[in-house]
Parts: structure tokens; sequence; C-alpha cells
């Protein structure tokens, strides 16, 4: 597998930066389900000529785009790498949990239900709400162990005190679900909560082991309308089944978000996988998903890393999350988020009943550290072509990997870089005229985020050139930007 060429990759963010795309924003029709073939070709044909249209009227009244020395620094900060203006809570009821998937990344904070500060308390909700009043919460996510174990009652009250304080917050839940009964399922349907849940798909039977009990659940969260997303890890064992997992879980219905397993700290059961394998099986399922026409699903996975390449963050894996995300424990313990975290780096920001504010957070001493240590390594990145794309990756990988912070996991690094490329490769050669052969949930992706592949671009600068009123040296000038 070859990284793709410097000048493609500035030629692509050149046409596709956030900036960019909302000089020529236009409302392009999406492909709605149960459209027929007809149809699906109205909504091409409409779109195209939006296209051309909004894409002409920005060349003529903006010809300073076109100069050849862009600067891509420039553009980074017009485009706000930033995780969006929101903060996210991860609320650890427990560490406690009724299974024991070999690959859990709590286990090195894993207790009995009932030892001593391993059951969240409502003091604990309240302080949170006291601490982060004046913060615009987005997600406040009940996390563990495993929430369920904690009493039905306590999610009854905790929720609507948040709901009261926080209004448009969007309260999720990560559980294994073998635990709903009709009392919480009746709990989570009253606060419109639907749990992500933890299901392994075709070898849930060598990890967690409890497909029969699952199905079970998934039929009482479907009767109470609380069914969330399944979220598969990606192991030694079913990397190289992707295709496979992806139409299992289409013939379930459900929705499946893929992670791959990391090596987690106290758990010699995980590991890294090889980054070779595991970019060379995500660019063979990418390109099996965007031309997946049959009653196709969403590809979370795919979609990340669309987003990647055409907005250069989207997700906590590539956006700067550092000062965006808390996390706290059942006895108030602040970190950055849910991950595990290595007991020698120091990542504690201290405890939460003893913060009067966020800024006392912040001004932690061990939070501190973490944010010189993330900008450090945004630095020390940030003179890779794929920088403005991956923004280091995950923190949390690369502090595993390397605890002064200098540098980035080199597996994950490998697999950003090659898979961005392959993407930005294949969707390059995408034009009007192929997309009904494609996945019209992709396409949809690509309608919403006004993207142009090169192909696109070559016809639209061929109509420029006929109707906008330009010197030669001008038709040049905006030929010099397409690669050969």
């Amino acid at each position: 597998m070859n990284l793709i060429s410097k000048d493609e990759l500035h030629q692509f963010r050149k046409y596709n930066n956030r900036y960019e795309r909302q000089l020529r924003s236009c409302n392009y029709r999406l492909i709605m389900p149960g459209m027929n073939a007809s149809e699906i070709l109205e909504v091409i044909d409409d779109n195209k000529r939006m296209m051309f249209s909004s894409s002409l009227k920005q060349f003529e009244r903006h010809k300073d785009l076109f100069k050849n020395d862009i600067d891509f620094r420039k553009m980074d900060a017009i485009e706000n790498i930033g995780y969006p203006d929101t903060t996210t809570l991860i609320v650890k009821t427990t560490h406690a949990c009724n299974l024991h998937c070999p690959y859990c990344y709590d286990v090195m904070f894993r207790k009995d239900l009932n030892a001593e500060g391993n059951i969240i308390s409502l003091d604990l909700v309240k302080q949170l709400l006291k601490v982060f009043k004046d913060e615009n919460i987005g997600s406040w996510i009940w996390h563990g162990g495993e929430p369920l174990l904690i009493d039905k009652d306590f999610y009854e009250t905790a929720n609507d005190l948040i709901r009261r304080q926080f209004k448009n917050v969007d309260i999720c839940m990560q559980s294994n679900l073998t635990l709903i009964d009709d009392d919480n399922a009746a709990m989570l349907s009253k606060f419109n909560i639907r749990p992500g849940f933890s299901f392994d798909g075709l070898t849930n039977h060598l990890t967690r082991k409890n497909t029969g009990q699952l199905m079970k659940s998934l039929a009482l969260a479907d009767k109470y309308g609380v069914m969330g997303g399944a979220i598969i890890i990606l192991t030694k064992d079913n990397i190289q089944h992707m295709i496979e997992e992806y139409e299992y879980f289409k013939r379930l219905g459900i929705g499946c978000k893929m992670n791959l397993i990391f090596s987690a700290s106290k758990n010699e059961n995980t590991y890294t996988l090889e980054g070779k394998v595991v970019a060379k099986e995500l660019c063979k399922f990418f390109d099996y998903w965007i031309e997946d026409t049959y009653r196709p699903a969403d590809s979370d996975i795919c979609e990340r890393y669309l987003r990647t390449a055409l907005e250069a963050g989207g997700s906590c894996n590539f956006a700067d999350c550092a000062s965006n995300w808390f996390s706290t424990q059942p006895d108030g313990t602040i970190y950055h988020c849910g991950r595990d975290w290595p007991e020698n780096a120091s990542m504690s920001f201290g405890n939460i009943f003893d913060m009067e504010s966020v800024q006392d957070i912040l001004n932690h001493p061990n939070h501190q550290r973490w944010i010189e240590g993330t900008r450090r390594m945004l630095e020390n990145c940030s003179d890779c072509d794929f920088y403005f794309s991956c923004h280091c990756g995950c923190f949390n990988d690369n502090l595993q990997y390397d605890l002064s912070m200098n540098k980035p996991e080199p597996e994950n690094c490998y697999i950003h870089r090659q898979v961005i490329s392959h993407i930005i490769r294949v969707i390059n050669e995408i034009d009007f005229d192929d997309m009904p052969k494609y996945n019209p949930r992709f396409l949809n992706f690509l309608f919403t985020n006004q993207f142009r592949s090169a192909k696109m671009i070559r016809k639209i600068l061929d109509e420029s050139i006929k109707l906008i009123n330009a010197p030669v040296k001008a038709e040049n000038k905006l030929k010099e930007f397409l690669v050969v």
C-alpha cells in the first residue's frame, strides 16, 4: 500500500476543506429510503446541476482561492480542528461488572459491587451539576463497569436532576444490556436513553459468551423503544471478517460501531493489532461498503474516516478533545475520559468533591501537564502531511505508547495514513455518472458534506473557463491545481 502524494493530498484539501465548502454551500437533495431507480437518478441529476451552479458562482466571487501558495496552517485555524463547543461527561457508576470480557480496559479498576467507593452516589451527581453548571454539556454518558448493576431509582432521580439543569443534554449509557428488565427498560424509555451495547457478532461466543441472554435483552429493548447500536471489538479473530460481521448486523437490523482492540493497562489479554493488517482490511471493507446497494446500513468506522478526510476531525479519535472531555470514577476521582490511564502517568485530575468549578480542574497540576503533553504531541506531528486529518489520533493510545507524549502510537499512525490515502484516492475518482452504483448512505454523506471529487472539479473548471470572462493566464492558473 502506498501513501497518497503530497500534491494529491493538497489538491483534495484545497477543494474540500470546511471553509471552501461553506463558500459554495447549498441544500443538496438526499436519497430517501424507498426511492426507486428513476427517483434516485433524479436526485443525482438535480445535485449535479446545483454543484455546477454553486461552484461557478464561487469561482467568480472568490478568485483569490486559486492562488498557488495556499497556507494550510491558516486553513486549519479556520476549520477549528478542536472538538465541538460542547463538553462530554463520562460518569462511571461502578467498576463492578457481571461479565468478564477478555479485552476490557476497565479491568485495572475492577472491584466487587459492594466494595467501598464502588457505587456512585446522588451526592456525586449533585456535585457534578454544581461544578459544570456554566458549561455547555452536550453528552452525559453513564458508564462502568456495568451501569445497569445500579438500581433504577438512582437513575430516575439523577436523570431528572440532569434534565432540569441541562435542557438539551443527550443522556447516554454504555452497557452490556444483559441485565435489562421491564423496570429499567421503562426508565430508559422515560428519559429517551438508548444504550449502546457491547456485542461481538459472529465471534461473540469467543469473547463475551452471552449471546443467548443478549438476544432476549435486545427483544425487550426493542419492545420499549430503547434499542441502541452495537459496539463490536475488532480483534485478531475477526479483523479479516469485517464484511461478514457487517452483513450479520444488517440481517439483525442493528446498527454497528466497529472499534479496534488496544493494549489496556493491567490486562494481559489485550494487544495492539498490526497496522498493515488492519489498514488492508479497513480499505477492503470501505470499498465493499460504498458499493453496497442491497439494503445498506450505516458504517460508523467508514464514516469516521470519511469525515476525517473531508473535515479534519469529527470524532474524539481525530480531533483535539483535551479540554472538552471529563470522566469521574464512582468515588469522584477525575480523569480525562473513561479509558484506562497508566498509574505511573499521573493522569488523575483530583476529586470532584474538592472542586468548585471546571476552572479548578483545569488548574490542577496533572491537567496542566496533560494539556502541555497534548500540545507537544500536536506540535511534533504538525509537519506530517496527514496532520490536518488525524491530528495525532487518540491521545490515550499515544500516552500508553509514550508516557512523555512526544510521539504517536506507530501502528495507529500507519493505519490512519494508509486508510485516509486510500479513501481520498477512491472518492476522488467518483463522478456523477458513476453514482448510481454506490451505496445511497455513502452518497448522502458526500452530498451533506458538499463533496467535490477531482473528476467533478475537472468538469466544473472546464465549464468555468467557458463561462467566466478571464484571460488565458487565469485559465492556466485554474488548471495547475489539478493533479494529472
